[in-house]
């Protein structure tokens, strides 16, 4: 398997048996051959709008032409995928709908590798399934509930300014109550989640190391 796994496809391993007395000596004598070699990388994509998204970003991608496979790549690969649709609106994608078709041509140890992209299975009823399409979101409104839990004191999500104190700040709504323990204005130089964009990975993750900066 580790061969395999590494690009040694023919690979060969033989094992003998020595005894002596009440002892065995196991000895494994290993032919790895030749490793294949990628020769040429191909996508298949269901979804025509994630094909130019993907061609654009080609550059960086893992897995490189006339290196040795190796199925760690593959693995590397799917979550930069999965990383690069989730950047660009795609919040539900995941690296689930990646998998590898691999074609080899022993004559020349060489494997094409083919990138699938599948869309989502949408399940209507008991023996009625239709592929969808991804959904590329866009973030509607962001709310800040500071110093407070949100579920516990309604399940609205427009609570009204009877009930809460409200700042909004770059179309960014503050909720709060009583005395806080950091000011919104804190908060909101850490905030890198923009209103009526679309939903970037990245933005989530800058905006929760930023929020962690401030060890509140």
């Amino acid at each position: 398997q580790y061969l395999f796994n590494n690009g040694y496809f023919d690979g060969e391993i033989k094992k003998d048996v020595i005894f002596k007395k009440r002892k065995a000596i196991l000895i494994y004598s290993i032919n790895t051959k030749k490793p294949y070699l990628i020769s040429n990388i191909l996508y298949t994509i269901e979804d025509s709008s994630l094909f130019s998204i993907i061609m654009s970003d080609t550059s960086k991608c893992k897995i490189k032409q006339n290196t040795i496979f190796n199925t760690d790549i593959l693995q590397e690969e799917r979550q930069r995928i999965e990383y690069l649709f989730r950047n660009n609106g795609y919040y539900s994608f995941s690296k689930d709908y990646i998998s590898f078709e691999l074609d080899t041509f022993k004559s020349n140890n060489k494997i094409i590798i083919n990138v699938v992209i599948k869309n989502p299975v949408i399940k209507l009823g008991d023996n009625d399934i239709r592929k969808g399409f991804h959904q590329r979101y866009t973030i509607n409104d962001i709310q800040v509930w500071i110093d407070n839990q949100r579920t516990s004191d309604t399940l609205n999500y427009n609570p009204d300014s009877i009930m809460y104190d409200i700042r909004t700040i770059k179309d960014i709504s503050y909720f709060y109550r009583d005395k806080i323990s950091i000011k919104p204005e804190v908060l909101a130089n850490h905030m890198y989640i923009n209103k009526n964009s679309i939903f970037k990975q990245k933005d989530v993750e800058e905006t929760f190391n930023g929020l962690s900066s401030l060890q509140i």
